[in-house]
């Protein structure tokens, strides 16, 4: 998809860093965004402040949504279908990393960055892909880090998802 402008966008993991610079530029591409996260009053202080900013695209929901379980992805994308808006791209770039020595990190904190940072992602596409090909249109962008390919001390849990 080349045509960004009314495209219907769904962005897991809107509030961070890459999440915040992908809503404005796909604002000024004149698409229209579905935001998700984890804190509702962080996304709509982020719709708030881009609104300000940007007028082109609009903000059609801001959704809280734990990816780090199946039943989060369900219910995201129940809330999703709710919308009753057939989604364009799905953007999966929500994810966590963890700091420190394999054997300093608690198992629940890995398990939780790989439940976020990679079956997230496998689950949405799943859930979403279904809609899109019968549609015959739509786009999957999977947000990955170059960390995947160099490994730096202190971040394999990252690396490794």
């Amino acid at each position: 998809m080349t045509e960004l402008k009314d495209a219907v966008v769904l962005i897991t993991g809107a509030t961070g860093g890459f999440g915040q610079q992908l809503t404005r530029q796909l604002l000024m591409a004149g698409s229209r965004l579905i935001l998700t996260d984890l804190d509702a009053v962080v996304l709509e202080q982020q719709r708030a402040a881009i609104g300000q900013e940007i007028s082109t695209g609009e903000v059609l929901a801001c959704l809280v949504a734990d990816l780090s379980t199946a039943e989060g992805c369900d219910l995201l994308y129940k809330q999703v279908q709710v919308l009753n808006t057939p989604i364009d791209i799905l953007i999966n770039n929500a994810g966590i990393a963890v700091f420190g020595r394999m054997d300093e990190v608690p198992p629940e904190q890995w398990e939780r960055l790989m439940q976020i940072n990679l079956l997230a992602p496998m689950r949405l596409t799943s859930l979403f892909v279904a809609d899109m090909i019968a549609r015959r249109a739509g786009h999957i962008v999977n947000i990955s880090s170059a960390a995947g390919w160099a490994a730096i001390a202190g971040l394999t849990h990252y690396s490794t998802s």
